[in-house]
């Protein structure tokens, strides 16, 4: 049976830097969810980087096994809806169903760091 290595999260909502209030709460629920999967069955969860000791705390675990992608916007929903990975996506307009939409490169360069980190955390 595969074990879980990360939980993500994406189209997280922020505003001003910080994640949006209402998925704030919806990000710590589900996360509160996995926690007690941990504690309740910590065997199916994988422990990484190798050598790395259990979370012995909801920090630690969520430093482990949680990780939260910002939204991007039009990106977003555009990389989704058409099934275009969002690191293959363009700028440019693009046709969703009645309605062209515009992706901005400035939406496009603000997730290069995000899955840059989350790549770093599963490799």
């Amino acid at each position: 049976m595969p074990k879980i290595y990360c939980y993500v999260g994406n189209r997280l909502t922020q505003a001003n830097f910080s994640s949006a209030s209402a998925f704030r709460i919806v990000v710590n629920e589900i996360g509160q969810e996995i926690f007690s999967v941990w504690n309740n069955n910590a065997n199916v969860f994988y422990i990484h980087p190798t050598g790395s000791p259990a979370p012995t705390n909801r920090s630690s675990f969520r430093q482990m096994f949680q990780f939260e992608v910002p939204d991007a916007n039009t990106a977003s929903v555009v990389s989704g809806a058409l099934g275009i990975p969002i690191v293959n996506l363009t700028a440019g307009l693009y046709d969703l169903p009645g309605k062209k939409v515009m992706v901005n490169q400035t939406q496009l360069d603000r997730q290069i760091p995000n899955i840059r980190d989350l790549v770093s955390r599963i490799e």
